[in-house]
């Protein structure tokens, strides 16, 4: 991982459901300048959790090498390398 990503995760840590709570910039009826950037924050992280609950019931199987993750869905398999790009095996 590069120096600038691992200060952006430093900055921005992935979401764990578990560790999230509603914040009340959420709640407000209105979009504002000043809770703009608190609410666009919010809602990726509530896109993330979602995201990864709909793969965790979809994902049939994991293999996590120091490479490379394969993940099982439906009898075909899908390849990240350990920064999350796409592969594409030959």
């Amino acid at each position: 991982m590069t120096e600038d990503n691992e200060q952006l995760m430093s900055t921005y840590p992935a979401p764990l459901g578990s560790d999230f709570r509603i914040s009340q910039v959420l709640l407000e009826p209105t979009l504002t300048a000043d809770n703009y950037r608190t609410r666009m924050h919010d809602l990726l992280y509530v896109e993330e959790i979602a995201q990864y609950a709909n793969i965790a019931r979809s994902v049939a199987s994991v293999r996590v090498t120091n490479e490379l993750i394969q993940l099982e869905f439906h009898s075909k398999f899908i390849y990240f390398l350990v920064d999350f790009s796409l592969f594409f095996p030959d």
